[in-house]
């Protein structure tokens, strides 16, 4: 995917490489750490407001190959989520009727 900002980097990712995202929400970051298969890293720090209005603007400028593409990836996205969500869900409620007894 082309975006405004691919002229800011060189760098492009291959199948060994790594991306690792992690929010803080004590301080409402995002980190993007970059790992690629020649052991360097690349690490980035943005607010969440930052990357939601960035993605937000990048997406807009998306032609329908694109668009395609992030449709797979909120494909992938959503089904991971409701995956942790029903893991989290039934490991809360062992714990509660282990309490219970």
């Amino acid at each position: 995917m082309r975006s405004k900002f691919e002229s800011r980097t060189t760098n492009i990712l291959d199948e060994k490489d790594r991306l690792y995202i992690n929010y803080n929400e004590f301080d409402d970051r995002i980190d993007f750490s970059f790992h690629d298969s020649r052991e360097s890293v690349a690490e980035y720090q943005m607010s969440s407001h930052f990357f939601l209005k960035f993605l937000s603007l990048s997406i807009e400028d998306f032609d329908n190959n694109e668009l395609e593409i992030l449709k797979k990836i909120s494909s992938v996205l959503f089904t991971q989520i409701k995956k942790i969500e029903l893991a989290n869900n039934l490991h809360k409620d062992a714990v509660d009727s282990s309490e219970a007894a």
